[in-house]
């Protein structure tokens, strides 16, 4: 209760009447299947549209992956019969194995960027890192495949150029070495640096010979450049340094002293930044002067970091990029590699080799990633990491427990299982997998949650028509529909027509009438988009026979197009024969139970009554005016009740509210009858 204690004027705020429930969406699919790439455990990946699956899982498959190839195919035809959000789980042979890099070299592996010819004592490069008058460079011409040729200088570095990154040999080359075709590898590092014996491991993101598409390009770049003005304290042992501009260092950076005047350099890492101060974890000392004050730099000092670009280039030749600038390899800094790609890449997952921030003892930048493989094109080459090793794994091989999957908890659930983190899924399929433990888990699931529905695929060579009854027999479910049979579209993967599953144009359809007219409408009647043919044929006669069973036929008729022509679940139960009703319980009770989380540790009492009360039948007043119900008044659609006569005093002293709701659904009109008689000019209508 509020408190009153002092004069004044006091105001409160209450809530009274009613409150609105939010309808629930019916029209958000999950989707499981085989895919070419994406994660194969965690929560399913929501997709809006089929460019949008093509990003996260890949394009469509070929007939290699037999009937494990139709989830893309599936969630296309989602999309083009008017699905707008689905949730995909993909599924991958036990065998495969995820493409990777796991002797990515520390140390400095440059690129020529001018062709260097026999007797030249100057080459161009693409970075001066590492390179001082005190190291010796290598220089490999590679073949086309990657392998080093029996060519090769090893060469003393003179003097360098930072202006121009030229680099001065002592001695002149014994080969021509083209640019497209050379590495240089830096193998006497400057500083009397060593490079680290291990550095950081690059795996795909996901399992699947797609990963071999990858490339990785690391490239050393630098935040911050500036000049030493100072030397706080003594100048012979002060790790303290007054800089001109302090924009760009941090604690933990590693930098580099570049005395160009003596074509030296150092290296530490930075222990203190206060204000324009920063202390080094070493002196630097050597030949030359430390600080500079020339308008014109000659001795800077910068910070060292290192970028990743991966490009990921998919089957069709398509080449999409990311890119992490700034990186340190530094576990206490905010731009540690890891902390900045794990959660950005959807290509790549990176392992360090340092197992904490203690681990990290470097004061040099020679930890970090550097380019091994130079893969030679046409016009140019390219000095990158290069992934290796992947593999779809035998498809064949895949077994019912690999879709129905393992509950390892919240978000680390695989296959079916995890649907269950998705609350939004109302509508659940297998495209094309006719396994009947994998149907009976989807179906499982949905009456286990009852807040979503199946849609099953009858097997694609069942013909005859005891054959498709005697499957459907197997089910007995409000929570399923099954559709036969499969449907005919153009494959511009193999640029010919295919047969696939009908259940992702099913839940497209699903989608599209929940959004045209509502869920209380069935959806049949309804034209199947992009469908050219079907496997089968099916006429009247047989249809008399599948469809009291339960199984709803897509049919051909002339002028009209292929149809969807039965709305039926596979329940023998007549109360709850029909698609529409059970789903518009589903959307009704599920509603309703997220609407009303308000009520629970409220006083359980006759307001309470009363305001749930109202709270839904304000909801299901709505449901009749939008057709959702029968009757011409909504008395005669629904009924509410929440009083003494749905609850005993043993219910409300053990804290329980009942309330008591029906509702009339609307079915729809299967058999539409013209009664039609014969008149003479007299006669009269009976």
């Amino acid at each position: 209760m509020p408190e009153y204690l002092s004069p004044g004027v006091y105001i409160e705020e209450f809530e009274m009447g009613a409150k609105p429930i939010e309808g629930v969406s019916t029209s958000t699919a999950g989707l499981i299947g085989v895919a070419e790439m994406g994660p194969t455990e965690g929560l399913p990946e929501l997709v809006t549209s089929f460019a949008d699956f093509q990003l996260k899982f890949g394009g469509l498959l070929t007939a290699s992956y037999g009937n494990y190839r139709y989830l893309p195919y599936a969630v296309h035809q989602f999309f083009i019969n008017g699905g707008s959000r689905c949730y995909i789980v993909r599924v991958a042979p036990s065998d495969a194995v995820a493409a990777e890099n796991t002797s990515v070299p520390a140390g400095v592996q440059l690129q020529l960027l001018d062709d260097a010819r026999s007797g030249d004592t100057k080459i161009y490069v693409s970075s001066l890192r590492g390179i001082d008058k005190n190291s010796k460079v290598t220089l490999e011409r590679l073949k086309a495949d990657g392998t080093i040729e029996a060519h090769d200088d090893d060469v003393d570095v003179n003097t360098y150029d930072s202006s121009k990154n030229e680099v001065t040999l002592a001695s002149g080359l014994s080969e021509d070495y083209p640019k497209k075709s050379t590495r240089v590898k830096v193998t006497k590092l400057a500083g009397g640096a060593s490079a680290s014996s291990g550095t950081l491991d690059i795996k795909a993101s996901s399992k699947g010979d797609w990963g071999e598409g990858i490339l990785v390009e690391a490239a050393p770049v630098s935040i911050a450049r500036t000049q030493i003005t100072e030397i706080i304290g003594d100048a012979t042992t002060s790790k303290k340094y007054k800089v001109k501009n302090k924009n760009g260092f941090y604690k933990g950076a590693i930098v580099e002293f570049d005395d160009a005047p003596n074509n030296e350099k150092q290296y530490a890492r930075v222990d203190v930044i206060n204000d324009d101060i920063i202390t080094l974890s070493r002196h630097l000392s050597g030949d030359g002067a430390v600080v500079d004050t020339d308008t014109v730099p000659r001795r800077i000092i910068t910070t060292c970091e290192f970028s990743l670009v991966i490009r990921y280039t998919d089957k069709n030749k398509v080449e999409r990029t990311e890119v992490f600038s700034d990186l340190s390899m530094n576990p206490d800094t905010s731009n540690y590699f890891m902390k900045v790609v794990i959660n950005r890449s959807d290509f790549v997952v990176l392992e360090s080799p340092y197992a904490s921030a203690s681990d990290f003892t470097r004061q040099d930048p020679f930890d970090m990633p550097t380019n091994n493989t130079l893969i030679i094109g046409e016009q140019s080459s390219r000095l990158c990491i290069r992934l290796s090793g992947g593999n779809d794994g035998t498809v064949s091989g895949l077994t019912a427990a690999d879709f129905i999957g393992k509950d390892l908890g919240p978000g680390k659930r695989s296959g079916i299982e995890a649907f269950k983190d998705i609350d939004e899924v109302s509508i659940l399929a297998a495209p094309g997998n006719t396994d009947l433990n994998v149907q009976l888990a989807l179906v499982s699931q949905c009456e286990n949650l009852k807040d979503r529905f199946a849609v099953l695929d009858i097997p694609e060579n069942l013909q005859k028509v005891n054959d498709v009854k005697a499957y459907r027999e197997k089910f007995e479910t409000s929570y399923a529909a099954m559709y036969h049979p499969w449907i005919q579209i153009y494959d511009p993967a193999e640029n010919r027509d295919i047969y696939i599953p009908p259940s992702g144009s099913i839940m497209g359809i699903y989608s599209r009438n929940d959004q045209n007219r509502g869920v209380h409408k069935a959806p049949a009647n309804e034209v199947v988009r992009t469908a050219t043919d079907l496997k089968y044929l099916l006429n009247k006669g047989e249809q008399d026979i599948l469809n009291p069973k339960g199984v709803n036929l897509i049919r051909s008729f002339p002028g009209r197009g292929i149809l969807v022509w039965g709305a039926r679940t596979c329940s023998s139960n007549t109360l709850w024969k029909y698609i529409n009703v059970r789903r518009l319980f589903i959307y009704v009770e599920e509603s309703i139970d997220e609407g009303t989380q308000w009520v629970v540790f409220e006083p359980n009492d006759d307001k309470l009554w009363a305001r749930v009360k109202a709270t839904i039948t304000e909801f299901l007043t709505r449901v009749w005016r939008d057709g959702a119900l029968m009757g011409t008044k909504a008395e005669e659609a629904f009924f509410v009740k929440c009083d003494r006569t749905t609850m005993t005093d043993d219910d409300i002293n053990n804290g329980r509210l009942v309330c008591v709701i029906g509702i009339a659904p609307v079915r729809p009109a299967e058999f539409v009858i013209f009664r039609i008689a014969q008149l003479t000019a007299s006669a009269k209508a009976a």
